[in-house]
C-alpha cells in the first residue's frame, strides 16, 4: 500500500478515538491539519502496531 493522507479534516464529537487504524491494516499514512475535538481517549490509534507507520505532523 502506498502512503495514505488524512488531512485538513474536523472530526468532533466521535466516540473513542478521532482517527483509529484496523489490525489487519499495513503501509503508511501521514495525518496532518486535522482537528479532532471532543473524544473519549485519544485523538490518534494505531492498533496496527509494526505492520503501519503513523506520521503527525
Amino acid at each position: 500500500m502506498e502512503n495514505m493522507v488524512i488531512e485538513d479534516n474536523i472530526i468532533n464529537g466521535c466516540g473513542t478515538y478521532g482517527i483509529e487504524a484496523a489490525k489487519e491494516v499495513k503501509g503508511s499514512v501521514t495525518i496532518k491539519e486535522n482537528k479532532i475535538t471532543n473524544i473519549k481517549l485519544d485523538k490518534i490509534q494505531n492498533n496496527a502496531s509494526k505492520n503501519l507507520k503513523f506520521s503527525a505532523k
